[in-house]
């Protein structure tokens, strides 16, 4: 039994000495606000949405940068072939089958590029918290509201935005 005490001891001091993720993001989030946007007596902070995972968008993946690179080439490609085409000569029946293969291809290039959006699970990166506030502007009172990206630490803000 005297074995046992010093351990639930000590995971009580383990326990009561790390700080939960929301209580992190709101303290983060209140020295942001007091040192970036207002002084301690022009802020008040009223609610917090749920802390939220932030993911890394698909849009800047190397995949989808590879896909969208291959995407302008080819329509680039139709393009020119496009304005080629006119006229009845067996030159012209040529760009177009040509720019037909190439519509094929920017299709299934399109195609892929949603398959792999629709079932990217992406990498977190961060997280992200609303706030709402109370703020002097002009001797008055009013109700601001921000979004701001943390880094996936917990150690800074990266990012806020009013809403």
């Amino acid at each position: 039994m005297n074995r046992i005490t010093p351990l639930f001891l000590l995971l009580f001091v383990f326990v009561a000495c790390n700080k939960p993720n929301d209580e992190k993001a709101h303290e983060l989030v209140e020295a942001y606000c007091n040192n970036n946007f207002f002084s301690p007596d022009e802020y008040k902070p009223l609610t917090y949405e749920s802390l939220k995972p932030h993911y890394h968008p698909y849009e800047q993946t190397n995949g989808y940068k590879t896909l969208d690179d291959k995407r302008q080439k080819l329509e680039k490609t139709r393009d020119s072939l496009s304005a080629l085409m006119y006229g009845g000569s067996k030159k012209a029946i040529y760009q177009k089958s040509k720019t037909d293969s190439i519509v094929k291809v920017l299709e299934a290039v399109n195609n892929q590029v949603t398959a792999d959006r629709d079932t990217y699970k992406g990498v977190q990166d961060g997280w992200t918290i609303a706030h709402t506030y109370n703020k002097k502007e002009a001797g008055r009172i009013v109700q601001g509201r921000s979004v701001f990206t943390l880094d996936k630490g917990l150690t800074r803000v990266l990012q806020a935005t009013d809403q």
